[in-house]
Protein backbone atom coordinates (compact mmCIF):
# COMPACT_ATOMS: atom_id res chain seq x y z
CA UNK A 1 0.00 0.00 0.00
CA UNK A 2 1.61 3.23 -1.19
CA UNK A 3 0.13 6.59 -0.15
CA UNK A 4 1.19 9.96 -1.52
CA UNK A 5 0.08 12.94 0.56
CA UNK A 6 0.45 16.67 0.03
CA UNK A 7 -0.48 19.94 1.72
CA UNK A 8 -2.30 22.25 1.25
CA UNK A 9 -5.41 21.52 -0.78
CA UNK A 10 -5.30 22.99 -4.29
CA UNK A 11 -8.23 25.25 -3.35
CA UNK A 12 -6.40 26.86 -0.46
CA UNK A 13 -3.47 29.18 -0.02
CA UNK A 14 -1.21 28.42 2.90
CA UNK A 15 2.38 28.22 4.05
CA UNK A 16 4.64 25.20 4.59
CA UNK A 17 3.60 23.22 1.50
CA UNK A 18 4.93 19.67 1.68
CA UNK A 19 4.79 16.13 0.25
CA UNK A 20 5.09 12.74 1.92
CA UNK A 21 4.98 9.08 0.89
CA UNK A 22 4.07 6.19 3.19
CA UNK A 23 4.56 2.56 2.17
CA UNK A 24 2.85 -0.19 4.16
CA UNK A 25 2.35 2.09 7.13
CA UNK A 26 5.86 3.55 7.26
CA UNK A 27 6.96 6.97 6.08
CA UNK A 28 9.67 6.68 3.44
CA UNK A 29 9.72 10.31 2.27
CA UNK A 30 8.69 13.65 3.79
CA UNK A 31 9.96 17.08 2.76
CA UNK A 32 8.89 20.71 2.46
CA UNK A 33 8.75 22.74 -0.72
CA UNK A 34 10.52 25.68 0.92
CA UNK A 35 13.71 23.66 1.25
CA UNK A 36 13.82 23.34 -2.52
CA UNK A 37 12.42 26.75 -3.47
CA UNK A 38 14.45 28.44 -0.68
CA UNK A 39 11.55 30.76 0.10
CA UNK A 40 10.64 30.24 3.75
CA UNK A 41 6.96 29.96 4.76
CA UNK A 42 5.76 31.41 1.45
CA UNK A 43 2.01 31.41 0.99
CA UNK A 44 1.23 29.16 -1.97
CA UNK A 45 -1.81 27.95 -3.87
CA UNK A 46 -0.26 25.39 -6.15
CA UNK A 47 0.88 21.79 -6.15
CA UNK A 48 4.30 21.50 -4.50
CA UNK A 49 5.65 20.15 -7.79
CA UNK A 50 9.36 20.22 -6.99
CA UNK A 51 8.85 18.23 -3.82
CA UNK A 52 6.44 15.83 -5.51
CA UNK A 53 9.01 15.05 -8.21
CA UNK A 54 11.72 14.79 -5.54
CA UNK A 55 9.53 12.32 -3.62
CA UNK A 56 9.13 10.04 -6.64
CA UNK A 57 12.81 10.33 -7.60
CA UNK A 58 14.19 9.78 -4.09
CA UNK A 59 11.88 6.88 -3.22
CA UNK A 60 12.21 5.26 -6.65
CA UNK A 61 8.46 4.78 -6.82
CA UNK A 62 6.75 4.67 -10.20
CA UNK A 63 3.81 7.12 -10.35
CA UNK A 64 1.63 4.26 -11.55
CA UNK A 65 2.40 2.27 -8.38
CA UNK A 66 0.71 4.78 -6.04
CA UNK A 67 -2.47 3.38 -4.51
CA UNK A 68 -3.90 6.33 -2.58
CA UNK A 69 -3.71 10.12 -2.83
CA UNK A 70 -4.31 12.08 0.37
CA UNK A 71 -4.85 15.84 0.36
CA UNK A 72 -4.58 17.62 3.72
CA UNK A 73 -7.42 20.11 4.01
CA UNK A 74 -11.13 20.42 4.81
CA UNK A 75 -13.32 17.63 3.44
CA UNK A 76 -16.01 20.20 2.59
CA UNK A 77 -14.01 21.60 -0.33
CA UNK A 78 -12.45 18.33 -1.46
CA UNK A 79 -13.05 17.39 -5.11
CA UNK A 80 -11.53 13.96 -5.95
CA UNK A 81 -12.03 14.35 -9.68
CA UNK A 82 -10.21 17.68 -9.75
CA UNK A 83 -7.34 16.26 -7.69
CA UNK A 84 -6.84 13.32 -10.02
CA UNK A 85 -7.19 15.39 -13.16
CA UNK A 86 -4.32 17.61 -12.06
CA UNK A 87 -2.06 14.77 -10.88
CA UNK A 88 -2.62 12.64 -13.96
CA UNK A 89 -2.09 15.55 -16.33
CA UNK A 90 1.16 16.77 -14.82
CA UNK A 91 2.69 13.70 -13.18
CA UNK A 92 1.12 10.61 -14.73
CA UNK A 93 -0.42 9.57 -11.40
CA UNK A 94 -3.71 7.77 -11.94
CA UNK A 95 -5.36 6.16 -8.90
CA UNK A 96 -8.96 5.47 -8.01
CA UNK A 97 -8.78 6.21 -4.30
CA UNK A 98 -8.43 9.73 -2.93
CA UNK A 99 -8.85 10.94 0.62
CA UNK A 100 -9.00 14.25 2.48
CA UNK A 101 -7.37 14.53 5.91
CA UNK A 102 -8.40 17.50 8.10
CA UNK A 103 -5.63 19.81 9.30
CA UNK A 104 -5.55 18.82 12.97
CA UNK A 105 -6.14 15.13 12.27
CA UNK A 106 -2.93 15.20 10.22
CA UNK A 107 -1.11 16.84 13.14
CA UNK A 108 -2.42 14.21 15.54
CA UNK A 109 -1.69 11.31 13.20
CA UNK A 110 1.97 12.32 12.98
CA UNK A 111 2.37 12.52 16.75
CA UNK A 112 0.59 9.19 17.43
CA UNK A 113 1.08 6.91 14.43
CA UNK A 114 4.61 8.29 14.13
CA UNK A 115 5.44 7.75 17.81
CA UNK A 116 7.07 4.76 19.55
CA UNK A 117 3.98 4.44 21.78
CA UNK A 118 1.36 1.71 21.45
CA UNK A 119 -1.06 3.99 23.28
CA UNK A 120 -0.98 7.56 24.55
CA UNK A 121 -2.93 10.69 25.32
CA UNK A 122 -2.67 13.12 22.41
CA UNK A 123 -2.89 16.90 22.44
CA UNK A 124 -2.74 19.04 19.31
CA UNK A 125 -2.80 22.83 19.55
CA UNK A 126 -1.92 25.70 17.22
CA UNK A 127 -3.07 29.15 16.14
CA UNK A 128 -5.71 27.72 13.80
CA UNK A 129 -6.16 25.59 10.70
CA UNK A 130 -8.26 25.77 7.55
CA UNK A 131 -11.17 24.16 9.41
CA UNK A 132 -11.24 27.16 11.80
CA UNK A 133 -10.41 24.92 14.73
CA UNK A 134 -7.37 25.26 16.96
CA UNK A 135 -6.63 21.70 18.03
CA UNK A 136 -7.92 18.54 19.65
CA UNK A 137 -7.44 16.29 22.66
CA UNK A 138 -8.00 12.57 23.08
CA UNK A 139 -6.63 9.06 23.35
CA UNK A 140 -4.68 6.92 20.91
CA UNK A 141 -5.29 3.24 21.62
CA UNK A 142 -5.18 0.01 19.60
CA UNK A 143 -4.37 1.90 16.44
CA UNK A 144 -7.34 4.25 16.71
CA UNK A 145 -7.73 7.94 17.54
CA UNK A 146 -10.48 8.62 20.06
CA UNK A 147 -11.16 12.36 19.98
CA UNK A 148 -12.58 13.65 23.27
CA UNK A 149 -12.59 17.41 22.67
CA UNK A 150 -12.02 19.92 19.87
CA UNK A 151 -10.59 23.39 20.49
CA UNK A 152 -12.88 25.74 18.58
CA UNK A 153 -11.67 28.95 20.20
CA UNK A 154 -8.35 30.88 19.94
CA UNK A 155 -5.73 29.25 22.11
CA UNK A 156 -2.45 29.71 23.92
CA UNK A 157 -0.77 29.50 20.51
CA UNK A 158 -2.89 32.42 19.27
CA UNK A 159 -1.75 34.48 22.25
CA UNK A 160 1.89 33.65 21.56
CA UNK A 161 1.48 34.63 17.94
CA UNK A 162 0.04 38.04 18.86
CA UNK A 163 2.58 38.51 21.65
CA UNK A 164 5.36 37.97 19.10
CA UNK A 165 4.19 41.14 17.36
CA UNK A 166 4.10 42.98 20.67
CA UNK A 167 7.81 42.20 21.04
CA UNK A 168 8.51 43.79 17.65
CA UNK A 169 9.01 40.58 15.68
CA UNK A 170 7.40 39.60 12.38
CA UNK A 171 5.46 36.71 10.90
CA UNK A 172 6.62 33.23 12.00
CA UNK A 173 9.24 34.55 14.41
CA UNK A 174 7.87 33.00 17.59
CA UNK A 175 11.15 31.13 18.03
CA UNK A 176 12.99 34.42 18.47
CA UNK A 177 10.59 35.36 21.26
CA UNK A 178 11.24 32.07 23.04
CA UNK A 179 14.97 32.80 22.85
CA UNK A 180 14.57 36.41 23.91
CA UNK A 181 12.59 35.33 26.99
CA UNK A 182 15.79 34.04 28.57
CA UNK A 183 17.16 37.60 28.62
CA UNK A 184 14.22 39.15 30.45
CA UNK A 185 12.48 38.98 33.81
CA UNK A 186 8.83 38.20 34.44
CA UNK A 187 6.90 41.32 35.39
CA UNK A 188 4.15 40.50 37.91
CA UNK A 189 1.76 43.26 36.86
CA UNK A 190 2.16 42.38 33.19
CA UNK A 191 1.69 38.70 34.03
CA UNK A 192 -1.59 39.46 35.79
CA UNK A 193 -2.79 41.62 32.88
CA UNK A 194 -1.96 38.87 30.37
CA UNK A 195 -3.57 36.18 32.53
CA UNK A 196 -6.88 38.12 32.55
CA UNK A 197 -7.09 37.62 28.77
CA UNK A 198 -7.75 33.89 29.33
CA UNK A 199 -10.46 31.69 30.72
CA UNK A 200 -11.02 27.93 30.43
CA UNK A 201 -13.24 25.76 28.25
CA UNK A 202 -15.61 23.41 30.05
CA UNK A 203 -13.25 20.49 29.34
CA UNK A 204 -10.26 22.40 30.71
CA UNK A 205 -8.39 24.05 27.82
CA UNK A 206 -7.23 27.65 28.26
CA UNK A 207 -8.77 29.92 25.63
CA UNK A 208 -7.66 33.36 24.54
CA UNK A 209 -10.79 35.46 24.85
CA UNK A 210 -9.42 38.86 23.82
CA UNK A 211 -10.39 40.50 20.53
CA UNK A 212 -7.95 40.06 17.64
CA UNK A 213 -8.04 42.31 14.55
CA UNK A 214 -6.40 41.52 11.22
CA UNK A 215 -3.60 43.84 10.09
CA UNK A 216 -2.70 44.04 6.37
CA UNK A 217 0.91 43.36 5.38
CA UNK A 218 3.64 45.93 4.94
CA UNK A 219 4.89 46.06 1.33
CA UNK A 220 8.58 46.98 1.16
CA UNK A 221 8.99 48.51 -2.29
CA UNK A 222 12.68 49.08 -1.59
CA UNK A 223 13.08 45.30 -1.49
CA UNK A 224 11.20 44.60 -4.74
CA UNK A 225 12.99 43.60 -7.94
CA UNK A 226 11.68 42.11 -11.18
CA UNK A 227 14.85 40.09 -11.52
CA UNK A 228 15.06 38.57 -8.06
CA UNK A 229 11.72 38.37 -6.29
CA UNK A 230 11.93 37.37 -2.64
CA UNK A 231 8.34 37.40 -1.31
CA UNK A 232 9.31 37.20 2.36
CA UNK A 233 11.43 40.35 1.98
CA UNK A 234 8.85 42.34 0.02
CA UNK A 235 5.53 41.35 1.64
CA UNK A 236 5.96 41.42 5.40
CA UNK A 237 3.34 40.53 7.95
CA UNK A 238 4.91 42.55 10.72
CA UNK A 239 1.96 41.55 12.90
CA UNK A 240 -0.58 39.01 11.75
CA UNK A 241 -3.10 40.29 14.22
CA UNK A 242 -3.59 43.07 16.70
CA UNK A 243 -5.07 42.71 20.17
CA UNK A 244 -5.94 46.12 21.69
CA UNK A 245 -5.98 44.69 25.22
CA UNK A 246 -2.56 43.11 24.84
CA UNK A 247 -1.19 46.27 23.23
CA UNK A 248 -2.41 48.26 26.23
CA UNK A 249 -0.94 45.80 28.70
CA UNK A 250 2.49 45.65 27.04
CA UNK A 251 2.88 49.38 26.41
CA UNK A 252 6.07 50.84 27.95
CA UNK A 253 7.54 47.37 28.60
CA UNK A 254 10.83 46.28 27.03
CA UNK A 255 10.65 43.44 24.46
CA UNK A 256 12.61 41.06 26.68
CA UNK A 257 10.17 41.68 29.56
CA UNK A 258 7.18 41.01 27.29
CA UNK A 259 8.86 37.85 25.98
CA UNK A 260 9.77 36.51 29.42
CA UNK A 261 6.32 37.22 30.84
CA UNK A 262 4.46 35.87 27.80
CA UNK A 263 6.62 32.74 27.80
CA UNK A 264 5.80 32.15 31.46
CA UNK A 265 2.08 32.56 30.69
CA UNK A 266 2.37 29.98 27.88
CA UNK A 267 4.14 27.50 30.17
CA UNK A 268 1.76 27.92 33.09
CA UNK A 269 -1.42 27.76 31.01
CA UNK A 270 -0.20 24.73 29.04
CA UNK A 271 0.46 22.83 32.26
CA UNK A 272 -2.81 24.01 33.83
CA UNK A 273 -4.80 23.12 30.69
CA UNK A 274 -3.38 19.62 30.59
CA UNK A 275 -4.05 19.12 34.29
CA UNK A 276 -7.66 20.25 33.92
CA UNK A 277 -8.27 18.13 30.81
CA UNK A 278 -6.72 15.11 32.50
CA UNK A 279 -9.03 15.52 35.49
CA UNK A 280 -12.12 16.27 33.37
CA UNK A 281 -11.74 13.10 31.31
CA UNK A 282 -10.18 11.02 34.15
CA UNK A 283 -7.07 10.34 32.09
CA UNK A 284 -3.67 9.73 33.72
CA UNK A 285 -0.89 11.42 31.76
CA UNK A 286 1.69 8.64 31.40
CA UNK A 287 2.52 8.82 27.69
CA UNK A 288 1.80 12.03 25.83
CA UNK A 289 1.95 12.79 22.10
CA UNK A 290 2.06 16.49 21.22
CA UNK A 291 1.60 18.22 17.88
CA UNK A 292 0.79 21.64 16.44
CA UNK A 293 2.74 24.87 16.37
CA UNK A 294 2.54 25.54 20.11
CA UNK A 295 4.77 22.56 20.81
CA UNK A 296 7.65 23.92 18.79
CA UNK A 297 8.21 25.75 22.07
CA UNK A 298 10.66 23.40 23.76
CA UNK A 299 10.43 25.25 27.08
CA UNK A 300 6.69 24.61 27.20
CA UNK A 301 7.36 20.95 26.39
CA UNK A 302 9.94 20.76 29.17
CA UNK A 303 7.49 22.27 31.69
CA UNK A 304 4.88 19.65 30.74
CA UNK A 305 7.31 16.73 30.97
CA UNK A 306 8.73 17.82 34.32
CA UNK A 307 5.31 18.57 35.84
CA UNK A 308 3.65 15.30 34.83
CA UNK A 309 6.72 13.06 34.78
CA UNK A 310 5.39 11.45 31.61
CA UNK A 311 6.97 9.94 28.53
CA UNK A 312 6.75 12.62 25.88
CA UNK A 313 6.85 12.44 22.09
CA UNK A 314 7.04 15.52 19.88
CA UNK A 315 7.53 14.55 16.23
CA UNK A 316 9.80 16.19 13.66
CA UNK A 317 7.68 18.68 11.74
CA UNK A 318 5.47 19.31 14.75
CA UNK A 319 4.21 22.48 13.06
CA UNK A 320 2.53 22.66 9.62
CA UNK A 321 5.68 21.36 7.92
CA UNK A 322 4.64 17.88 9.09
CA UNK A 323 1.07 17.93 7.80
CA UNK A 324 1.74 15.94 4.61
CA UNK A 325 3.60 13.33 6.68
CA UNK A 326 0.71 13.07 9.13
CA UNK A 327 -1.76 12.86 6.26
CA UNK A 328 0.18 10.00 4.68
CA UNK A 329 0.19 8.00 7.93
CA UNK A 330 -3.50 8.68 8.54
CA UNK A 331 -4.54 7.73 5.01
CA UNK A 332 -2.41 4.58 5.13
CA UNK A 333 -4.13 3.52 8.32
CA UNK A 334 -7.58 4.32 6.93
CA UNK A 335 -6.97 2.48 3.66
CA UNK A 336 -5.32 -0.65 5.07
CA UNK A 337 -5.16 -0.93 8.89
CA UNK A 338 -3.47 -4.33 8.77
CA UNK A 339 -0.62 -3.15 6.54
CA UNK A 340 -0.24 -0.09 8.73
CA UNK A 341 -0.02 -2.24 11.87
CA UNK A 342 2.72 -4.36 10.28
CA UNK A 343 4.68 -1.21 9.48
CA UNK A 344 4.23 -0.02 13.07
CA UNK A 345 5.65 -3.19 14.61
CA UNK A 346 8.83 -2.72 16.58
CA UNK A 347 7.81 0.65 17.96
CA UNK A 348 9.66 2.60 15.28
CA UNK A 349 9.15 6.34 15.47
CA UNK A 350 9.12 8.68 12.51
CA UNK A 351 12.56 9.79 11.35
CA UNK A 352 13.67 13.37 10.78
CA UNK A 353 15.76 12.24 7.78
CA UNK A 354 13.24 11.46 5.06
CA UNK A 355 14.10 13.94 2.33
CA UNK A 356 16.43 13.75 -0.69
CA UNK A 357 19.91 12.31 -0.31
CA UNK A 358 23.21 13.61 -1.66
CA UNK A 359 26.22 11.43 -2.49
CA UNK A 360 29.88 12.39 -2.25
CA UNK A 361 30.06 13.51 -5.87
CA UNK A 362 27.21 15.96 -5.28
CA UNK A 363 28.90 17.37 -2.18
CA UNK A 364 32.35 17.60 -3.79
CA UNK A 365 30.88 19.38 -6.79
CA UNK A 366 29.23 21.93 -4.54
CA UNK A 367 32.39 22.51 -2.49
CA UNK A 368 34.44 22.95 -5.66
CA UNK A 369 32.35 25.99 -6.54
CA UNK A 370 33.79 27.94 -3.58
CA UNK A 371 37.45 28.96 -4.04
CA UNK A 372 37.99 29.41 -0.30
CA UNK A 373 37.07 25.77 0.24
CA UNK A 374 39.43 24.69 -2.57
CA UNK A 375 42.37 26.38 -0.82
CA UNK A 376 41.55 24.62 2.43
CA UNK A 377 41.35 21.26 0.68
Amino acid sequence: MIVLSYYPSYKLSNHDTSVAIAKDGELIYAFEEQKLSRVNTREAKYLPDRTLLSALYTSGIDPQAIDVICVVGPKEIFDPQEVMKRLEKYFGIAVHKTMACPHHVAHTALSTYGSPFEDSVFWTLDAGGEDKNFGEFGVYKEGKLHRLAVADYPSIATFYQIMTGSCGFADFEEGKVMGLAAYGEVDKDLYDAMRKLFDFEEFGLARFKAQVNYIPPLIRWDKFSHDEFRPAKVIQYVRRGQCPELDEATRDHLPETIAATGQKIAEDLSVESLRRMSEHFSLPIERLSLSGGLFMNIVVNKAIRETFGCELFVPPGVNDMGLAAGGALWAGHQADPEAFSRGKQGGRQVSAYLGPTFDNDDIEGLVAGFPIMQRRL
